[in-house]
């Protein structure tokens, strides 16, 4: 995780020097991942169908991520440095737990999967995924000589993706019309890609946060925060 310090910054790859600097409207993203992609997208399917043990071990979360992310707002920009990624590193990690368990209070409740079975493959495969990211986060910032990790635009390829999710959508509505029971995996699928896309915000950040920590003098600080830096004053990040 640690860059060479022979290294000159201005010879560093572009990811690295995306991974080290600090996030850009900052307040802007904190309002739409809190109230948007967690409480306007969580709230409703925590309370229908109600089960009060979801409600127990999800509930507490929330409401401390928003009262993070409320004090966040209110504080000046300037003084939004580390925090802000922090956040959302341990956004992520709320969202994707929230979600799990309404993934598995649906498949529980609605779909009358009692077998423990279910949540053990759910969990296990969740686990994977975050070992993966975390597999991936680790090899893409080893080493500044490879192009690990570059991504590259498929416009043909994500323009068929699309179009065949389009068709698939339309015939999935088409047969969910006929049997109701079928428009269960609707919210499924929504709040399983929110579990997983979650826990992938939640790894790349808390990476992102570490990153940078281990390689301040490579991140492009304010200038008050140098010069009290350079002048061996205690600074708080």
């Amino acid at each position: 995780m640690k860059i060479d310090s022979s290294i000159k910054c201005r010879n560093l790859p572009s990811r690295f020097k995306n991974h080290l600097n600090f996030m850009d409207n900052s307040k802007f993203i904190v309002f739409g991942f809190t109230f948007i992609l967690l409480d306007f997208l969580t709230v409703l399917f925590l309370l229908v169908p109600y089960h009060p043990p979801t409600l127990w071990i999800t509930v507490p979360l929330m409401a401390a991520i928003n009262v993070w992310g409320i004090t966040i707002l209110f504080k000046k920009t300037e003084y939004l440095l580390f925090e802000p990624i922090l956040f959302i590193a341990s956004l992520g990690a709320v969202s994707s737990f929230c979600h799990f368990v309404i993934v598995q209070k649906l498949f529980y409740l609605v779909c009358n999967f009692t077998s423990p079975l279910s949540f053990v493959v759910s969990l296990i495969v969740l686990i994977l995924f975050i070992a993966q990211q975390i597999r991936y986060q680790v090899k893409k910032f080893s080493s500044v000589h490879n192009d690990f990790g570059e991504e590259k635009l498929h416009p043909k390829r994500d323009f068929i993706i699309i179009i065949l999710f389009s068709i698939g959508y339309m015939i999935f509505g088409y047969f969910a019309r006929r049997n109701p029971v079928l428009s269960i995996f609707i919210p499924l699928t929504m709040y399983s890609y929110l579990t997983l896309f979650n826990a992938y915000l939640s790894v790349k950040f808390f990476h992102k946060y570490l990153f940078m920590k281990t390689n301040i003098t490579y991140v492009p600080l304010p200038k008050k925060i140098k010069k009290q830096m350079k002048k061996g004053r205690k600074v708080s990040l």
